[in-house]
């Protein structure tokens, strides 16, 4: 009960082409890590005179598990200590009734 084509499938391996591309990546990589899929296209026209995709480029890096060293959000920072922490104005309050709490924007009405 196994299915045939899964049974026979296998997968191709990398192309001689790829692998070139992927080792220039590579090299771009270790010299700029900060640099993601866009970045790395314009660096590998510029470095190599290589004329690739964003796609291809976002494929090989994945293949290879590496990717650019973007600073993530910083949503639970405090923007200094002057900056004030407001209160959560709705905590303790027994919600009963629609339209009793409704918020706009920042601003939260109850």
């Amino acid at each position: 009960e196994v299915n045939r084509s899964s049974l026979y499938y296998r997968r191709a391996g990398v192309s001689q082409e790829d692998e070139e591309t992927m080792k220039k990546i590579d090299r771009t990589h270790m010299k700029y890590p900060y640099k993601g899929s866009r970045r790395l296209v314009w660096a590998l026209r510029d470095i190599y005179g290589v004329e690739i995709s964003r796609k291809r480029v976002r494929r090989l890096m994945r293949l290879m598990g590496i990717r650019g060293l973007a600073p993530g959000p910083e949503t639970t920072r405090r923007g200094g200590v002057e900056h004030r922490i407001y209160p959560y104005l709705l905590r303790g309050k027994k919600i009963e009734r629609p339209g009793q709490v409704w918020a706009a924007g920042d601003i939260q009405y109850g």
